[in-house]
């Protein structure tokens, strides 16, 4: 069989499922469109992909999709490819000979075909020649809508073209889609392999508006954008009595925002016929303020946690929303750690650039990761990054009002990312923050600090090895080659 639909995305870890294509897959199988996602494109050859296409495009297929979301961690992931930089928003992530080169080749076998580019690097100035469509905010009703027009001629719903002659679809926060009532069923065509560790989505949006995140849904009521309990328990066995799936990524923004949610989701892990694993983003101060929630966690079976502290200056968490006090963030992160010891891998990320935060209260920071004064399994550090408005569909409040936060527009800078706003404040620069973070991962590396435990790798909660990938890469591969020779008879126009 050819496919209506065949959507590419990758970027995130080898051994991970970037969950957002995915989600759109399933939108569209249940409207009665058949749809491919094949994930890790940027480990595949030119001519792989060809002959990937050669097998699932056909008279049938309506429309080629690129998923981009983890595009810009491509590279930093170990990938050989390079994100196409020619037009901020390139369509896949490859050099743009090589990308247009796919495109005419899937116009060889059925020029009808159009390309659309979604995920949440999207924005609504796109240029490339490329790329027909673009899909910004959540779609998950919206491409059903596309499919519908491009089969069947139903009105294209919430769309324009912008001044390059590219069709926007925004429909921003999809609030006509009852997602309280939807539902997520991977399929044999998603090459779930046995035992892997599936992405779940129980709630969209935070409850809490940082000053550096642009996410569409911040601030949301607590209770908002949350699923049916019993679809999420129908998923789960679903996933185990098919795949053998017991772990999870919970992709939820903050998991732990109310404890209504935590006593529900530990009824359903407590109802299931396997023990549930999870890794999650979670907030420490509500643990903090709600020690109760702690073992309810742990119960329900989470065992790989990401704190996202992003500092430890109590005048910059005050500005920048995360305000609770740093001394009592690290006690609570070194009583976890001594209280399920390897049992419950924990990982804390922080930001460098934040306003009113020094280089040598980073380095402080720095220093007690080091020494294990803060007793994380892992950490990360990442340079404050504050988008352009031109390459960013939403902004963060430091993107909205750089000059509110003490930043400012650095001339002198010509080597930042130009999706970045090459910024400078009273303490440093945007180029040496970037500098800064590099040389402490340098050290961290040979250091060997960063390590993972086995329920930790299981639950892909830290890097892969080389080989790891490798193996997970190549274990997908042959997956995807058997389904695709015992499935796929090409109907050439």
């Amino acid at each position: 069989m050819t496919y209506n639909v065949i959507i590419f995305t990758g970027g995130l870890l080898a051994t991970s499922k970037p969950f957002g294509a995915y989600k759109i897959a399933h939108e569209l199988r249940a409207a009665g469109f058949s749809t491919l996602v094949i994930n890790h494109v940027e480990h595949f050859s030119i001519q792989e992909l060809k002959d990937i296409l050669f097998k699932t495009v056909g008279s049938n297929t309506l429309f080629v999709g690129v998923s981009n979301t983890f595009f810009g961690s491509i590279g930093a992931l170990g990938s050989a490819k390079v994100v196409n930089e020619s037009d901020a928003h390139g369509l896949f992530p490859f050099a743009q000979q090589e990308e247009t080169e796919l495109c005419n080749y899937v116009k060889s076998l059925n020029p009808r075909v159009k390309f659309a580019l979604g995920g949440t690097r999207t924005h609504y100035n796109v240029s490339n020649p490329n790329i027909d469509y673009v899909f910004v905010g959540y779609s998950d009703q919206s491409v059903v809508n596309f499919a519908r027009h491009l089969s069947s001629g139903v009105d294209l719903q919430k769309a324009r073209k912008n001044l390059s002659g590219v069709v926007i679809i925004d429909d921003d926060l999809a609030k006509d889609f009852d997602f309280a009532n939807s539902s997520m069923k991977w399929t044999d065509d998603d090459i779930v392999l046995r035992g892997e560790t599936l992405p779940l989505e129980i709630s969209r949006g935070c409850i809490f508006s940082c000053k550096f995140c642009s996410y569409r849904l911040n601030g949301k009521q607590a209770l908002d954008y949350l699923k049916n309990y019993d679809n999420i328990r129908n998923e789960l066995i679903h996933n185990y009595e098919n795949y053998g799936v017991t772990c999870y990524r919970f992709v939820d923004d903050t998991f732990n925002d109310t404890e209504e949610k935590i006593d529900a989701m530990l009824a359903i892990a407590e109802s299931l016929p396997f023990e549930l694993k999870f890794w999650a983003y979670i907030r420490l101060d509500l643990l903090a303020t709600r020690p109760q929630t702690i073992d309810k966690l742990y119960r329900m079976g989470l065992r790989s946690i990401f704190f996202g502290i992003e500092t430890l200056n109590k005048k910059t968490g005050l500005l920048i929303g995360k305000g609770f006090d740093p001394d009592r963030s690290v006690a609570l992160i070194n009583s976890l750690k001594e209280t399920y010891k390897e049992n419950l891998h924990i990982h804390t990320s922080f930001i460098c650039g934040l306003p009113e935060e020094s280089l040598d209260s980073v380095n402080r920071t720095m220093e007690r990761l080091l020494s294990r004064e803060i007793n994380a399994d892992s950490y990360s550090f990442y340079p404050l990054g504050i988008a352009k408005s031109a390459t960013h569909t939403w902004q963060s409040a430091f993107g909205l009002n750089m000059q509110q936060y003490g930043y400012y527009e650095d001339p002198d800078d010509t080597a930042t990312d130009k999706r970045l706003i090459p910024w400078k404040n009273k303490y440093m620069t945007f180029q040496q923050a970037r500098n800064h973070v590099e040389e402490f991962l340098q050290l961290t590396n040979k250091s060997q600090r960063i390590k993972a435990s086995p329920i930790q790798k299981k639950i892909n909660g830290a890097l892969p090895t080389e080989a790891e990938s490798t193996r997970h890469i190549n274990r997908y591969k042959k997956q995807l080659h058997n389904l695709l020779e015992r499935n796929c008879v090409h109907s050439k126009i």
